[in-house]
Parts: structure tokens; C-alpha cells; sequence
């Protein structure tokens, strides 16, 4: 008897081995001749500096092979696809002259945790939306942005979001000081203030260094892009470590950026995924 579950799980890591295998087939080769950056080495390092001053709209995936619960049981693999544009705008003001929006829409596929938890389900997720005022330091090769980090309910599934309005500040910091090497560190809380008085409280911490080392050609090669989060309200948390590559790109006139990355999480309190395969594309539109 054919066991649908295992054939369904099979079909999805071959079709993710095969997108992976497109992807950097992609980084290496291009889609023309022309692709290569040499003379755009600033759009290169602007696509990853997460205060660059350049439109960018990020399609992103993010397979999770196990994912364990609190208690320890597996239940199988989980995705989350995102939507994650992200936009500059000029502000009137001398301390603070520009303010950067990345907004995250999910779509999210929960583990199926069967006789011990809830089945799979895919749904829109909670919405995220972080905002970074650039403060003018006069500090050369350190870029600060700082503001507030919000959250709304827009899940579709009460598996898939918190059912809980949250906010709180958010912090980032860049150094550029080394030629080619961008280094820093992404920080933000946030609190739940109003929703479901039935659903848990929320009081999570996200932690993000990260480093970024430019090559010739467009190619870089960095740190994960996952935040580490803390969670106050089950003292679990999740810290998933692995190398990045990606490569600025164009196809035709239009600018690209495309990545690989594959994350260990030595933390399994739960629920937290062991291994992770995360590859995008950003479309990039600079001024």
C-alpha cells in the first residue's frame, strides 16, 4: 500500500534539492553575458546592507526539515515563504534624514505533529513590519537606524499567528570601515498590548549579528539572515548558525540579488526547526 504521507514528503525534498540546485546554477552562470557587476560593486554591497537606500522587493524561502515540539517530538518539515519589500523615503530632518520601511508577509506551513499535537496547515501568517530612522552621526563607516517594530494579526490560521497585536523598538547597526566587509548587529523586542485575551502572552527578544565579506564579480558570502530569538514567556530559545552565498546580478536591465544558505539550530527547545534551507531573490531598485 502506497503511504501517501512519506511519498508527499519525498516529492517536496526532491523539489526542494532541485530549486536549491537551480538557484545556484542561477549565482554561477547568470542570465547573460553582461551580468556580471564589476562596475557596480556599490549596488552589490547597497543589496546587503540592511539600511542600503535602495528599493528592494525580496521573494524568500525558508524549508525547515524537522521541527520539534516543546516536548521533544518531531513533526516533520515546515515553510515559510516571504514577501519582504522594502523602501527608503527622504525625511525633512537633519538628525534623522531618512527612514527605511522592511515589511514581512508569510505564508506559512506548520509542521503536523499528528496523534500529539495539531495537523500541517498553510495560511497567511502575522505581519511584520520594522522601521529604521537613519540617524546622521557624522560617524564615517557606522550607520545606525533605530525606531519601533510592529505586528499585526493578518493570520489566517490560529496555528500559523499569535492572534495578538504587538510592537516595541527596534535597533540596527553597520560598520563599513573594512573595505568589502560589512559587519553588525540587528536587535528588536516585542510585547503584545491588545487581541485574543485567550491566546498566550507574547514577550519575544530577536538577535541578529551578522558579517558580510564582498568578492569580485557581485559574489559575497556571509552569516545567517535568521534572527536568534529569545522567548521570555517559555524561556526557550533558537539560534540557527550556517553560511550565506549570493551574488548581485542582472537579468536584462533589471538588478538582482540571489542567495543560498543552509542553517544548523544546535538549540531544539521547541518548537524550533534543526535544519534549515533558506534561498531568494530580490529584485533591486536603486535611485
Amino acid at each position: 500500500m502506497i503511504n501517501l504521507k512519506k511519498l508527499r514528503k519525498r516529492s517536496i525534498n526532491r523539489a526542494l534539492a532541485a530549486g536549491l540546485t537551480g538557484c545556484l546554477t542561477t549565482l554561477t552562470l547568470g542570465f547573460t553575458s553582461g551580468s556580471v557587476l564589476a562596475d557596480h560593486a556599490d549596488l552589490a554591497e547597497a543589496a546587503t546592507n540592511p539600511l542600503g537606500s535602495l528599493i528592494q522587493l525580496q521573494l524568500i524561502n525558508q524549508y525547515n526539515w524537522e521541527t520539534y515540539s516543546v516536548g521533544g517530538e518531531s513533526g516533520g518539515y515546515s515553510n515559510v515563504f516571504e514577501v519582504q519589500p522594502v523602501i527608503p523615503f527622504k525625511l525633512p530632518f537633519e538628525f534623522v534624514p531618512e527612514l527605511i520601511t522592511r515589511t514581512t508577509l508569510p505564508l506559512v506551513t506548520t509542521p503536523d505533529f499528528g496523534p500529539v499535537g495539531p495537523d500541517r496547515t498553510t495560511s497567511l501568517g502575522d505581519t511584520v513590519m520594522n522601521l529604521f530612522g537613519i540617524l546622521n552621526l557624522g560617524i564615517k563607516g557606522l550607520t545606525i537606524g533605530v525606531g519601533p517594530t510592529f505586528t499585526f494579526p493578518t493570520a489566517g490560521d490560529t496555528l500559523t499567528g499569535a492572534e495578538k497585536w504587538q510592537a516595541g523598538p527596534t535597533f540596527l547597526a553597520i560598520a563599513t570601515n573594512i573595505p568589502h566587509i560589512q559587519y553588525g548587529i540587528l536587535a528588536y523586542q516585542q510585547w503584545d498590548f491588545a487581541g485574543d485575551s485567550d491566546r498566550d502572552d507574547v514577550s519575544k527578544l530577536s538577535l541578529q549579528p551578522f558579517v558580510t565579506k564582498h568578492f569580485d564579480g557581485g559574489w559575497y558570502a556571509g552569516s545567517q539572515d535568521i534572527p536568534w530569538t529569545y522567548n521570555f514567556e517559555t524561556d526557550n530559545w533558537t539560534m540557527p548558525l550556517g553560511p550565506k552565498v549570493g551574488r548581485v546580478f542582472k537579468i536584462g536591465k533589471q538588478a538582482v540579488n540571489a542567495f543560498a544558505a543552509v542553517y544548523y539550530s544546535p538549540l531544539n527547545d521547541g518548537p524550533s526547526p534543526e535544519w534549515t534551507v533558506r534561498i531568494g531573490l530580490t529584485f533591486l531598485f536603486p535611485e
